[in-house]
């Protein structure tokens, strides 16, 4: 890991929604504590068992959240890809991290410093607020996560990931195009589901219409908001896709 200091922190900062409406004095400030570093594949941000004492926007690459079994188990809790933030919930805690965060490629991330935030939240109520909105959030996702491990059937999960993976570019009245940038090993373990049924499950969905996938590019064929009403559509070619061999998707 190295520091890089090719980015600009402050056009970094300023892009953050929790920084946004600060003025150029407070970013400023914000920015003495923040340090850009430079990770090749397989470096760890943080580990379990580390004192948080930052949180994090990644710049460019990719990052795996997970956690790991005395057996040496991994379970994939999230994918994160830019320009998404993480480590906020830890930095309040007086816990040590009980995840790791882990690049899969390499990866440019901002390191936040603690102190610089809690300066902060101590002279601006809105930003407290603001900060308190994205704990909130990350709450609620890994709500939404926890029920849909034991809810939602496969193309549910599958089709929940595509539509989180569209964000703000869905189309809602026509067809979305991504691209699967996780391997399909990861996608499958943040999904807790084995490859092959990740595949299956893909398969499934291109037969009922809902989707296209060519390579690493995925389609959203129909105006889709609702990964249980795709489910459901695609649920009818799910027996049948049981029989035959799982479609091919990039590694």
């Amino acid at each position: 890991m190295t520091h890089n200091p090719n980015f600009d922190v402050l056009e970094i900062l300023a892009e953050m929604p929790v920084f946004q409406g600060l003025s150029a004095e407070r970013l400023s400030e914000i920015a003495q504590c923040c340090h850009i570093h430079t990770m090749d594949k397989g470096e760890f941000v943080f580990r379990e068992g580390e004192q948080p004492r930052a949180f994090f926007q990644l710049v460019s690459g990719q990052i795996k959240l997970a956690v790991s079994s005395p057996e040496g188990d991994e379970k994939v809790l999230a994918i994160l890809y830019p320009v998404q933030s993480f480590g906020e919930p830890e930095l309040f805690s007086i816990r040590p991290y009980a995840s790791y965060a882990e690049t899969v490629m390499p990866t440019v991330v901002l390191h936040i410093g603690k102190e610089a935030i809690f300066r902060q939240i101590e002279r601006d109520p809105q930003f407290a607020m603001r900060m308190l909105q994205t704990l909130s959030n990350r709450h609620a996702d890994l709500e939404r996560d926890a029920a849909a491990r034991r809810l939602q059937n496969c193309s549910a999960r599958v089709m929940d990931y595509l539509l989180e993976l569209a964000g703000s570019d869905l189309d809602t009245t026509g067809s979305t195009t991504l691209e699967l940038t996780a391997s399909k090993q990861l996608i499958a373990a943040r999904l807790d589901l084995t490859p092959e049924t990740l595949s299956r499950t893909l398969r499934s969905l291109s037969e009922a219409g809902m989707i296209s996938v060519c390579g690493r590019h995925v389609t959203l064929n129909r105006p889709v908001t609702s990964a249980r009403t795709a489910a459901a559509i695609a649920g009818r070619s799910m027996a049948a896709a049981r029989t035959r061999p799982a479609m091919r998707l990039a590694a």
